[in-house]
């Protein structure tokens, strides 16, 4: 989430939710690789499915690709909210009397690499793990609505080797949380930091 304008009446906001760098990288692959066994004397219909996997793949995480824009006027007391891919158009207008707390959300999920195991070794699952830290951004109304001002992203990875954590790899979470105050500060609403301990 990035702030594009801010002034004593107006903030705007923008996130781009990612994925589309990827989806695009995805794709020239996929493109590239029928290319190749398409002109290859070898060439199957077998040969094809791997780099169509990854055409596919490519056109979906594009097609679903999300940019949320954030307006927040005090001079028309409005919020707009706007939601756009290339396949949908979601806009939604909410008075900033609404509001009731900007709140940044954190949560988690493991996943295993082993690709630092030594071979022939074998220590079980807990070898080397990391829990990935997700954190999102939303503006929550009197009415209940949620309003996410960001796509839920990965905030940092916390390293365990053989059951043991050792520390955290990555933090991407620190800019957020003074946005997401800021924000907060703006509206005259409570901030809360719900599973986290701040910065």
């Amino acid at each position: 989430m990035n702030i594009l304008k801010q002034t004593s009446d107006e903030i705007v906001t923008k996130d781009n939710g990612g994925g589309y760098f990827i989806g695009v990288v995805f794709l020239l692959i996929g493109l590239g690789g029928i290319y190749f066994y398409y002109h290859t004397a070898q060439s199957s219909i077998g040969a094809l499915i791997v780099p169509g996997i990854f055409a596919l793949v490519a056109i979906f995480m594009i097609l679903m690709k999300k940019t949320i824009v954030v307006d927040i006027n005090k001079s028309t007391g409005k919020i707009s909210f706007s939601k756009k891919s290339l396949l949908s158009n979601q806009s939604s207008e909410y008075d900033i009397a609404n509001a009731q707390s900007v709140e940044l959300r954190e949560g988690s999920y493991m996943t295993t690499n082993d690709i630092d195991q030594p071979q022939g070794i074998s220590y079980g699952n807990n070898y080397n793990t990391r829990r990935v830290l997700t954190h999102q951004t939303v503006l929550v109304m009197k009415d209940g609505t949620e309003l996410p001002l960001e796509s839920i992203k990965n905030s940092n990875s916390q390293l365990t080797v053989m059951g043991v954590q050792t520390g955290t790899l990555m933090s991407g979470r620190g800019k957020v949380f003074v946005t997401s105050n800021m924000i907060a500060q703006f509206l005259g609403v409570p901030f809360n930091d719900v599973n986290g301990t701040g910065f």
